[in-house]
């Protein structure tokens, strides 16, 4: 697994100390730069969780993941990585079995299994990104853990389309059942006000999540505020999806957003 302390400097260098009301130049190369440098980790980290995973299948059940020596060089750095950045194995575990637990790809039953798998899938990608930044801060990990559920919800709207032409339903069956929406009506892409209010339910708890973000941020130490990005991109796609009336089907939410490299630049340079 590649140095993720190192990928994140190399998006600090990107960004020299400009002041607020100068944008730097090429400031869409640096903040695309960012963006890529962010996505990179969060993506080596997954990486981690699931060549983690193929460790302890090969491992005895008697052995403890994350601390034996091993030949293949996937693991090997993992437990590089474990041993450099003092990471925490509970959190590396709790990828593990949140993606174990997952597998199958099984429809949730209720919004707060939703949150409850997004607190274990997503919350502890930022909390091991807090610990590579050398942060160890308690409004931090709050954020952290807010943010993570918001990404996780955000997460499983936006796939809605994508999973359902594969004839996949996620969305909580409880959710569902109030709005009465079937799976069939899932996979068929209904755009009706029934679909309409199942996703306007689920995301405004990613909403609330991202509002707790927001009024912890403030004493969030400087430093870590850069490893706690995605709430730009996170309250983004809120924005848009209620521009479009929580119609997750419309097809303006699957287009790129060519001005979140520049909410990105503004998110890390200014102090609040």
């Amino acid at each position: 697994m590649a140095d993720l302390a190192d990928l994140y400097a190399g998006a600090l260098k990107a960004y020299p100390n400009e002041k607020k009301n100068h944008p730097p130049k090429l400031s869409r190369d640096k903040a695309h730069l960012l963006t890529l440098s962010m996505a990179l980790c969060m993506n080596l980290l997954v990486d981690a969780a699931s060549h983690a995973m193929q460790y302890r299948a090969k491992s005895s059940t008697n052995k403890e993941p994350f601390t034996g020596d091993t030949s293949m060089a996937n693991e090997e750095q993992i437990l590089q990585a474990v041993a450099k950045h003092g990471l925490s194995k509970r959190w590396l575990l709790s990828l593990i079995e949140s993606r174990e637990d997952h597998l199958e790809n099984k429809q949730f039953t209720t919004l707060q299994d939703v949150e409850d798998y997004s607190e274990k899938s997503n919350s502890v990608l930022y909390y091991l990104i807090l610990q590579i930044l050398g942060i160890k801060n308690i409004h931090a990990d709050h954020v952290g853990s807010h943010l993570g559920k918001a990404e996780g919800i955000v997460r499983l709207i936006r796939g809605v389309p994508h999973l359902g032409s594969k004839r996949i339903v996620l969305l909580p069956r409880d959710v569902m059942m109030q709005h009465k929406v079937s799976q069939e009506d899932v996979i068929r892409g209904i755009r009706d006000e029934r679909m309409k209010g199942a996703v306007f339910d689920i995301a405004c708890v990613a909403k609330t999540h991202i509002e707790h973000v927001k009024a912890l941020m403030k004493d969030v130490p400087p430093a870590a505020r850069i490893g706690l990005l995605p709430e730009v991109t996170i309250s983004s796609y809120l924005r848009f999806l209620q521009n479009s009336d929580f119609d997750v089907f419309d097809s303006s939410l699957q287009k790129r957003n060519h001005l979140l490299p520049l909410h990105l630049w503004w998110a890390k340079v200014r102090k609040t």
